[in-house]
């Protein structure tokens, strides 16, 4: 009787450490799982954050170009406007010299936009 409580005792000592093993490989298993899910789940959030990021520098881009651009047009048209006042003095009877210190405008720009070549402003 003594022999079959020992081996008894054996089995379910082997049969626990047998369930203990298996458990160990399943959490393994089940861990190596939520891993890889959570290194997925990262790598997609990275991706889409890049992607955020990317598509903000574009945007931001396009705003300094439009803004850019908006500050060459409206000097641009402030040059173009002084020149048309510089004109009207002048034909008033002032003095091209003294109409071009007052206004701060070189005298070849107002000499050339009365020619009809304003696109060769050299003060922009």
């Amino acid at each position: 009787m003594y022999t079959q409580a020992v081996a008894r005792k054996s089995r379910l000592l082997d049969t626990r450490k047998h369930n203990y093993y298996f458990t160990e490989k399943e959490y393994e298993r089940v861990k190596l799982e939520d891993d890889k899910k959570h290194a997925k789940a990262m790598s997609k959030i990275e991706e889409q954050l890049l992607e955020t990021q990317k598509k903000a520098k574009e945007q931001l881009l396009e705003a300094q170009n439009k803004a850019a651009e908006q500050l060459l047009e409206a000097q641009k048209k402030a040059k173009e406007q002084q020149l048309e006042t510089a004109v009207k003095f002048l034909q008033c009877g002032m003095d091209i010299t003294l109409v071009s210190t007052i206004m701060n405008i070189s005298i070849s720009d107002i000499e050339n936009h009365m020619a009809g070549g304003c696109e060769q402003l050299t003060n922009i």
